[in-house]
Protein backbone atom coordinates (compact mmCIF):
# COMPACT_ATOMS: atom_id res chain seq x y z
CA UNK A 1 0.00 0.00 0.00
CA UNK A 2 1.16 3.55 -0.72
CA UNK A 3 2.38 5.38 2.38
CA UNK A 4 1.80 9.13 2.25
CA UNK A 5 3.56 12.02 3.94
CA UNK A 6 0.81 14.37 5.14
CA UNK A 7 1.05 17.86 6.65
CA UNK A 8 -1.88 19.27 8.61
CA UNK A 9 -1.82 23.07 9.09
CA UNK A 10 -4.03 24.29 11.96
CA UNK A 11 -4.73 27.58 13.71
CA UNK A 12 -4.68 26.22 17.27
CA UNK A 13 -3.38 23.17 19.10
CA UNK A 14 -5.71 23.78 22.05
CA UNK A 15 -7.83 20.70 22.86
CA UNK A 16 -11.22 22.07 21.91
CA UNK A 17 -13.46 22.37 18.87
CA UNK A 18 -11.77 21.51 15.58
CA UNK A 19 -8.86 19.92 17.48
CA UNK A 20 -11.04 16.85 17.93
CA UNK A 21 -11.54 16.69 14.17
CA UNK A 22 -8.00 17.06 12.84
CA UNK A 23 -6.31 15.15 15.69
CA UNK A 24 -8.57 12.13 15.23
CA UNK A 25 -8.13 12.26 11.45
CA UNK A 26 -4.37 12.27 12.03
CA UNK A 27 -4.57 9.25 14.31
CA UNK A 28 -6.74 7.37 11.81
CA UNK A 29 -4.34 8.09 8.95
CA UNK A 30 -1.35 6.98 10.98
CA UNK A 31 -3.12 3.74 11.89
CA UNK A 32 -3.29 3.13 8.12
CA UNK A 33 0.46 3.55 7.76
CA UNK A 34 0.76 7.20 6.73
CA UNK A 35 2.99 9.81 8.37
CA UNK A 36 1.18 12.89 9.63
CA UNK A 37 2.75 16.05 11.04
CA UNK A 38 0.54 18.76 12.54
CA UNK A 39 1.88 22.31 12.14
CA UNK A 40 0.04 24.40 14.71
CA UNK A 41 -0.07 27.70 16.54
CA UNK A 42 -0.20 28.12 20.32
CA UNK A 43 -3.27 30.35 20.21
CA UNK A 44 -3.91 29.97 23.95
CA UNK A 45 -0.36 30.83 25.05
CA UNK A 46 0.17 27.51 26.81
CA UNK A 47 3.83 27.02 25.84
CA UNK A 48 6.82 29.36 26.43
CA UNK A 49 8.68 28.40 23.25
CA UNK A 50 8.11 26.99 19.79
CA UNK A 51 8.74 23.27 20.04
CA UNK A 52 7.98 19.76 18.82
CA UNK A 53 6.01 17.14 20.71
CA UNK A 54 4.11 13.90 20.15
CA UNK A 55 0.42 13.43 20.97
CA UNK A 56 -1.10 9.96 20.67
CA UNK A 57 1.68 9.05 18.28
CA UNK A 58 1.13 12.13 16.09
CA UNK A 59 4.02 14.57 15.61
CA UNK A 60 3.26 18.23 16.38
CA UNK A 61 5.36 21.27 15.46
CA UNK A 62 3.99 24.16 17.49
CA UNK A 63 4.75 27.85 16.93
CA UNK A 64 4.65 29.90 20.14
CA UNK A 65 2.13 32.68 20.56
CA UNK A 66 3.21 36.11 19.32
CA UNK A 67 2.06 39.64 20.10
CA UNK A 68 -1.13 40.95 18.55
CA UNK A 69 -3.64 38.28 19.55
CA UNK A 70 -5.46 40.60 21.94
CA UNK A 71 -5.78 43.21 19.18
CA UNK A 72 -6.57 41.04 16.15
CA UNK A 73 -7.93 37.85 17.73
CA UNK A 74 -6.15 34.55 18.38
CA UNK A 75 -6.83 32.88 15.03
CA UNK A 76 -6.65 35.87 12.68
CA UNK A 77 -3.61 37.69 14.00
CA UNK A 78 -1.67 38.84 10.90
CA UNK A 79 1.60 38.98 12.86
CA UNK A 80 1.21 35.32 13.83
CA UNK A 81 0.22 34.42 10.26
CA UNK A 82 3.31 36.16 8.84
CA UNK A 83 5.58 34.62 11.50
CA UNK A 84 4.30 31.16 10.58
CA UNK A 85 4.70 31.93 6.88
CA UNK A 86 8.38 32.80 7.40
CA UNK A 87 9.15 29.32 8.69
CA UNK A 88 10.52 26.50 6.58
CA UNK A 89 8.28 23.47 6.06
CA UNK A 90 9.13 20.06 4.63
CA UNK A 91 7.70 18.71 1.41
CA UNK A 92 4.69 16.39 1.62
CA UNK A 93 2.44 14.36 -0.62
CA UNK A 94 -0.59 16.04 0.95
CA UNK A 95 -1.15 19.34 2.75
CA UNK A 96 -4.50 19.76 4.46
CA UNK A 97 -5.30 22.97 6.35
CA UNK A 98 -8.20 23.42 8.73
CA UNK A 99 -10.63 26.30 9.31
CA UNK A 100 -10.76 29.63 7.40
CA UNK A 101 -8.39 31.35 9.81
CA UNK A 102 -5.55 33.61 8.76
CA UNK A 103 -3.00 31.87 11.01
CA UNK A 104 -3.52 28.58 9.15
CA UNK A 105 -4.58 29.78 5.67
CA UNK A 106 -1.68 32.19 5.02
CA UNK A 107 1.20 29.79 5.79
CA UNK A 108 -0.66 27.01 3.95
CA UNK A 109 -1.04 29.13 0.83
CA UNK A 110 2.40 30.78 0.94
CA UNK A 111 4.64 27.93 2.05
CA UNK A 112 2.85 24.58 1.91
CA UNK A 113 0.91 24.70 -1.34
CA UNK A 114 3.90 24.52 -3.69
CA UNK A 115 5.56 21.80 -1.63
CA UNK A 116 2.67 19.33 -1.90
CA UNK A 117 1.18 17.28 -4.70
CA UNK A 118 -2.30 17.60 -3.19
CA UNK A 119 -3.60 20.69 -1.37
CA UNK A 120 -6.87 20.59 0.59
CA UNK A 121 -8.95 22.80 2.88
CA UNK A 122 -11.21 21.46 5.64
CA UNK A 123 -14.30 23.54 6.46
CA UNK A 124 -16.29 22.52 9.53
CA UNK A 125 -17.98 25.74 10.67
CA UNK A 126 -19.56 28.71 8.93
CA UNK A 127 -18.03 31.82 10.50
CA UNK A 128 -18.82 34.94 8.48
CA UNK A 129 -22.12 36.35 7.21
CA UNK A 130 -24.94 34.48 8.93
CA UNK A 131 -22.46 32.10 10.61
CA UNK A 132 -20.86 32.12 14.04
CA UNK A 133 -19.77 35.77 13.89
CA UNK A 134 -23.41 36.80 13.69
CA UNK A 135 -23.57 36.06 17.42
CA UNK A 136 -20.47 38.15 18.22
CA UNK A 137 -21.07 41.83 18.92
CA UNK A 138 -19.30 44.02 16.36
CA UNK A 139 -18.27 46.49 19.04
CA UNK A 140 -14.48 46.46 18.75
CA UNK A 141 -11.73 46.58 16.15
CA UNK A 142 -10.88 42.95 16.93
CA UNK A 143 -14.38 41.74 16.12
CA UNK A 144 -14.56 43.96 13.02
CA UNK A 145 -11.20 42.63 11.83
CA UNK A 146 -12.21 39.01 12.39
CA UNK A 147 -15.50 39.52 10.56
CA UNK A 148 -13.80 41.07 7.53
CA UNK A 149 -10.95 38.54 7.47
CA UNK A 150 -13.19 35.49 7.84
CA UNK A 151 -15.66 36.77 5.24
CA UNK A 152 -12.86 37.17 2.71
CA UNK A 153 -11.18 33.85 3.46
CA UNK A 154 -14.43 31.87 3.42
CA UNK A 155 -15.20 33.39 0.04
CA UNK A 156 -11.88 32.68 -1.68
CA UNK A 157 -10.36 29.61 -0.03
CA UNK A 158 -12.56 26.94 -1.71
CA UNK A 159 -11.27 28.09 -5.11
CA UNK A 160 -7.60 28.01 -4.11
CA UNK A 161 -7.32 24.29 -3.29
CA UNK A 162 -7.55 21.01 -5.16
CA UNK A 163 -10.37 19.75 -2.94
CA UNK A 164 -12.49 20.77 0.06
CA UNK A 165 -13.50 18.45 2.89
CA UNK A 166 -16.53 19.51 4.92
CA UNK A 167 -18.49 18.17 7.88
CA UNK A 168 -21.88 18.89 6.26
CA UNK A 169 -23.66 18.97 2.93
CA UNK A 170 -24.43 22.64 3.58
CA UNK A 171 -20.73 23.55 3.56
CA UNK A 172 -19.90 21.19 0.69
CA UNK A 173 -22.59 22.85 -1.43
CA UNK A 174 -21.34 26.30 -0.42
CA UNK A 175 -17.76 25.32 -1.29
CA UNK A 176 -18.90 24.31 -4.78
CA UNK A 177 -20.70 27.63 -5.21
CA UNK A 178 -17.40 29.30 -4.31
CA UNK A 179 -15.48 27.50 -7.08
CA UNK A 180 -14.13 24.47 -5.22
CA UNK A 181 -12.98 21.87 -7.82
CA UNK A 182 -14.49 19.17 -5.62
CA UNK A 183 -15.95 18.78 -2.14
CA UNK A 184 -16.41 15.73 0.07
CA UNK A 185 -18.53 15.40 3.22
CA UNK A 186 -16.81 13.56 6.05
CA UNK A 187 -18.51 13.70 9.43
CA UNK A 188 -17.15 13.82 12.98
CA UNK A 189 -17.16 10.68 15.07
CA UNK A 190 -15.71 8.67 17.95
CA UNK A 191 -13.19 5.91 18.58
CA UNK A 192 -14.78 2.50 19.30
CA UNK A 193 -14.77 1.59 22.99
CA UNK A 194 -16.53 -0.69 25.44
CA UNK A 195 -19.59 1.10 26.82
CA UNK A 196 -20.08 1.08 30.58
CA UNK A 197 -23.38 -0.10 31.98
CA UNK A 198 -25.77 2.68 32.90
CA UNK A 199 -25.46 1.69 36.55
CA UNK A 200 -21.65 1.89 36.58
CA UNK A 201 -21.56 5.13 34.60
CA UNK A 202 -23.94 6.79 37.06
CA UNK A 203 -21.91 5.48 39.99
CA UNK A 204 -18.73 6.95 38.48
CA UNK A 205 -20.39 10.35 38.04
CA UNK A 206 -22.37 10.20 41.32
CA UNK A 207 -25.73 10.45 39.58
CA UNK A 208 -29.07 9.16 40.89
CA UNK A 209 -29.25 5.43 40.07
CA UNK A 210 -33.05 5.39 40.01
CA UNK A 211 -33.84 8.51 37.99
CA UNK A 212 -34.58 8.91 34.32
CA UNK A 213 -31.97 11.24 32.85
CA UNK A 214 -32.01 13.62 29.95
CA UNK A 215 -28.57 15.04 29.26
CA UNK A 216 -26.83 17.94 27.54
CA UNK A 217 -23.09 18.18 26.90
CA UNK A 218 -20.96 20.65 24.96
CA UNK A 219 -20.19 24.34 24.80
CA UNK A 220 -22.75 25.54 22.24
CA UNK A 221 -25.33 26.86 24.68
CA UNK A 222 -27.57 29.24 22.71
CA UNK A 223 -30.54 26.87 22.88
CA UNK A 224 -29.79 25.51 26.36
CA UNK A 225 -32.80 27.42 27.69
CA UNK A 226 -34.98 25.04 25.64
CA UNK A 227 -33.74 22.17 27.82
CA UNK A 228 -34.57 23.98 31.06
CA UNK A 229 -38.07 24.87 29.89
CA UNK A 230 -38.67 21.31 28.76
CA UNK A 231 -37.41 19.94 32.09
CA UNK A 232 -39.72 22.29 33.97
CA UNK A 233 -42.69 20.85 32.06
CA UNK A 234 -41.46 17.27 32.21
CA UNK A 235 -41.09 17.05 36.01
CA UNK A 236 -44.74 17.98 36.42
CA UNK A 237 -45.63 14.61 34.91
CA UNK A 238 -42.61 12.51 35.84
CA UNK A 239 -41.22 13.28 39.30
CA UNK A 240 -37.99 11.27 38.97
CA UNK A 241 -36.91 13.02 35.75
CA UNK A 242 -33.51 14.74 36.01
CA UNK A 243 -31.24 16.73 33.72
CA UNK A 244 -27.47 16.12 33.68
CA UNK A 245 -25.21 18.80 32.16
CA UNK A 246 -21.52 18.99 31.36
CA UNK A 247 -19.61 21.58 29.36
CA UNK A 248 -21.19 24.98 30.06
CA UNK A 249 -20.06 27.16 32.96
CA UNK A 250 -22.42 27.82 35.85
CA UNK A 251 -22.75 31.47 34.77
CA UNK A 252 -23.89 30.29 31.33
CA UNK A 253 -26.48 28.01 32.93
CA UNK A 254 -27.87 30.86 35.00
CA UNK A 255 -27.97 33.16 31.97
CA UNK A 256 -29.94 30.52 30.05
CA UNK A 257 -32.63 30.13 32.68
CA UNK A 258 -31.44 27.72 35.38
CA UNK A 259 -33.13 29.10 38.50
CA UNK A 260 -33.11 28.00 42.14
CA UNK A 261 -36.40 26.12 41.76
CA UNK A 262 -35.01 23.97 38.95
CA UNK A 263 -31.55 23.37 40.42
CA UNK A 264 -32.79 20.49 42.56
CA UNK A 265 -33.55 18.56 39.34
CA UNK A 266 -30.22 19.31 37.64
CA UNK A 267 -26.91 17.51 38.07
CA UNK A 268 -24.17 19.92 36.98
CA UNK A 269 -20.89 18.13 36.28
CA UNK A 270 -18.82 21.03 35.03
CA UNK A 271 -16.34 20.53 32.20
CA UNK A 272 -15.42 16.87 31.90
CA UNK A 273 -12.24 15.57 30.20
CA UNK A 274 -12.92 13.87 26.83
CA UNK A 275 -12.82 10.29 28.14
CA UNK A 276 -15.22 11.13 30.96
CA UNK A 277 -17.83 12.30 28.47
CA UNK A 278 -18.17 8.61 27.54
CA UNK A 279 -19.39 7.94 31.07
CA UNK A 280 -21.75 10.89 30.76
CA UNK A 281 -23.31 9.60 27.54
CA UNK A 282 -23.62 6.09 28.99
CA UNK A 283 -25.33 7.43 32.13
CA UNK A 284 -28.19 9.28 30.43
CA UNK A 285 -31.31 7.95 28.73
CA UNK A 286 -31.81 10.75 26.19
CA UNK A 287 -29.17 13.07 24.74
CA UNK A 288 -30.46 16.56 23.96
CA UNK A 289 -29.37 18.43 20.84
CA UNK A 290 -31.50 21.57 20.45
CA UNK A 291 -30.60 23.55 17.33
CA UNK A 292 -32.02 26.89 16.30
CA UNK A 293 -32.89 27.13 12.62
CA UNK A 294 -30.04 29.37 11.45
CA UNK A 295 -27.09 29.14 9.07
CA UNK A 296 -24.45 28.30 11.65
CA UNK A 297 -26.36 25.24 12.87
CA UNK A 298 -27.06 24.20 9.29
CA UNK A 299 -23.33 24.25 8.58
CA UNK A 300 -21.97 22.23 11.47
CA UNK A 301 -21.92 18.67 12.74
CA UNK A 302 -21.70 18.62 16.57
CA UNK A 303 -19.47 15.83 17.84
CA UNK A 304 -21.95 15.17 20.67
CA UNK A 305 -24.43 13.84 18.09
CA UNK A 306 -22.30 10.74 17.48
CA UNK A 307 -21.03 10.59 21.07
CA UNK A 308 -24.52 10.25 22.50
CA UNK A 309 -25.34 7.33 20.22
CA UNK A 310 -21.92 5.73 20.71
CA UNK A 311 -22.99 5.07 24.31
CA UNK A 312 -26.46 3.79 23.30
CA UNK A 313 -28.32 6.97 24.31
CA UNK A 314 -31.37 7.95 22.29
CA UNK A 315 -31.22 11.49 20.89
CA UNK A 316 -33.73 14.31 20.68
CA UNK A 317 -32.51 16.54 17.87
CA UNK A 318 -33.90 19.53 16.01
CA UNK A 319 -34.48 18.81 12.33
CA UNK A 320 -31.81 21.29 11.28
CA UNK A 321 -28.74 20.80 9.09
CA UNK A 322 -26.70 17.62 8.86
CA UNK A 323 -28.04 16.16 12.12
CA UNK A 324 -31.62 16.45 10.91
CA UNK A 325 -30.68 14.95 7.56
CA UNK A 326 -29.07 11.88 9.13
CA UNK A 327 -31.90 11.43 11.65
CA UNK A 328 -34.24 10.40 8.85
CA UNK A 329 -32.39 7.06 8.63
CA UNK A 330 -32.09 6.43 12.39
CA UNK A 331 -35.31 5.65 14.32
CA UNK A 332 -33.58 6.05 17.69
CA UNK A 333 -33.15 9.76 16.91
CA UNK A 334 -36.37 11.71 17.44
CA UNK A 335 -36.71 14.68 15.10
CA UNK A 336 -37.89 17.77 16.96
CA UNK A 337 -38.78 20.10 14.10
CA UNK A 338 -36.97 23.41 13.64
CA UNK A 339 -38.22 25.66 16.41
CA UNK A 340 -38.86 25.82 20.14
CA UNK A 341 -42.57 24.92 19.88
CA UNK A 342 -41.79 21.77 17.89
CA UNK A 343 -39.05 20.97 20.41
CA UNK A 344 -41.52 20.93 23.33
CA UNK A 345 -44.00 18.73 21.48
CA UNK A 346 -41.33 16.20 20.50
CA UNK A 347 -39.84 16.28 24.00
CA UNK A 348 -43.16 15.35 25.63
CA UNK A 349 -43.73 12.53 23.16
CA UNK A 350 -40.21 11.21 23.69
CA UNK A 351 -40.59 11.31 27.48
CA UNK A 352 -43.79 9.28 27.23
CA UNK A 353 -41.97 6.72 25.09
CA UNK A 354 -39.06 6.61 27.54
CA UNK A 355 -41.30 5.97 30.53
CA UNK A 356 -43.42 3.42 28.66
CA UNK A 357 -40.33 1.58 27.43
CA UNK A 358 -41.13 2.04 23.74
CA UNK A 359 -38.10 4.06 22.59
CA UNK A 360 -36.31 2.22 19.74
CA UNK A 361 -32.89 0.90 20.85
CA UNK A 362 -29.78 2.37 19.28
CA UNK A 363 -28.21 0.11 16.64
CA UNK A 364 -24.62 0.62 17.76
CA UNK A 365 -23.17 -1.51 14.95
CA UNK A 366 -24.77 0.89 12.48
CA UNK A 367 -23.42 3.88 14.43
CA UNK A 368 -19.94 2.36 14.36
CA UNK A 369 -20.23 1.91 10.61
CA UNK A 370 -21.18 5.56 10.18
CA UNK A 371 -19.13 7.41 12.76
CA UNK A 372 -16.09 5.40 13.86
CA UNK A 373 -12.90 7.42 13.36
CA UNK A 374 -11.48 4.25 11.83
CA UNK A 375 -14.12 4.53 9.10
CA UNK A 376 -13.80 8.30 8.75
CA UNK A 377 -10.01 8.14 8.59
CA UNK A 378 -10.28 5.52 5.86
CA UNK A 379 -12.61 7.79 3.90
CA UNK A 380 -10.07 10.60 4.11
CA UNK A 381 -7.29 8.25 3.05
CA UNK A 382 -9.32 7.06 0.03
CA UNK A 383 -9.96 10.67 -0.93
CA UNK A 384 -6.24 11.47 -0.87
CA UNK A 385 -5.36 8.38 -2.90
CA UNK A 386 -8.05 9.07 -5.46
CA UNK A 387 -7.08 12.71 -5.91
CA UNK A 388 -3.45 11.66 -6.27
CA UNK A 389 -4.42 9.05 -8.86
CA UNK A 390 -3.28 6.18 -6.63
CA UNK A 391 -6.62 4.59 -5.68
CA UNK A 392 -7.83 1.35 -7.17
CA UNK A 393 -10.79 2.15 -9.40
CA UNK A 394 -12.73 -0.85 -8.08
CA UNK A 395 -12.70 0.47 -4.51
CA UNK A 396 -15.59 2.86 -3.72
CA UNK A 397 -14.54 6.16 -2.18
CA UNK A 398 -17.29 6.35 0.42
CA UNK A 399 -20.45 4.62 1.54
CA UNK A 400 -23.50 6.48 0.17
CA UNK A 401 -25.12 6.57 3.62
CA UNK A 402 -22.11 8.31 5.14
CA UNK A 403 -20.81 10.96 2.79
CA UNK A 404 -21.25 12.54 -0.59
CA UNK A 405 -18.71 13.70 -3.14
CA UNK A 406 -19.25 16.73 -5.37
CA UNK A 407 -17.46 17.43 -8.67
Amino acid sequence: MTSLTINFVVSSVHEAGTYFRYHNFAQGLQKSGHRVTVFGYDAMGEFPTSHEETRDGVSYRITKRVKGDNFFGKWNNPMAAVARSMQDYPKADVTHFFQPHLTSALPALMKHKNKSSLFLYDWDDLWAGEGLMKFVKNNSFKNWWQNKTLAYLEKVLPGKVHHVTACSHYLADLAKQRKAPGATVIHNGFWPYEVLSKEQARKNLKLDPDAKYIGFMGRTVWELAWCFKALRQGVKKYENLRLAICGPTMSELEMKGLDEELKSKVDYLGQLPPLKTRDFAAAIDIGLLPLGDHEFNKSRFPIKYAEYMAANANVLCSNVGECGLLAQEMPWVVEAGNGIDDWFVAFEQMLDALYSGTLPPVDRSHILELFSWNTLGKELEQLYLRELGLAEQSVPLVKPSVSSVYH
